[in-house]
């Protein structure tokens, strides 16, 4: 969570192996055994003035190095409010990210079969 919003969610095994956020590589590179520290550049901006666009942009360090120009979402990163994610389905609030693919429908169940007819099984009865 960053000002107040959720920047990833998913199944924990996920996020801690392979983060998608900036924010959540951030926060994840202070852990022992860490290869590389990531340094987020200036202080959290003040809540009460929350930056348009990406909340986060102001320290993110893809936004910083110009990877997310190279990638052309920069100007969305500063301009475009990403979606609020509601923590129900794995997401990533981020412009450099791509989406979460949806996890696929299950088949519906089968019909079932209906009830053999009476004439079918040698039994009838007539009144």
């Amino acid at each position: 969570m960053y000002l107040g919003r959720i920047v990833e969610t998913g199944p924990v095994e996920t996020i801690l192996r392979s983060p998608r956020h900036p924010y959540t590589q951030a926060l994840l590179s202070v852990l022992p055994g860490g290869s590389h520290e990531i340094l987020l550049a200036d202080e959290p901006p003040d809540p009460s003035r929350i930056p348009a666009g990406c909340r986060f942009h102001v320290r993110c360090p893809a936004y910083a190095s110009g990877e997310a120009a190279q990638s052309g979402v920069a100007h969305g990163c500063v301009s475009v409010d990403l979606p609020v994610l509601d923590g129900s389905a794995p997401g990533v609030a981020c412009h450099l990210a791509p989406p979460t693919p949806s996890p696929p429908h299950p088949a519906p169940p089968p019909h079932p079969a209906p009830p053999p007819h009476p004439a079918d099984q040698g039994e009838v009865d007539l009144v």
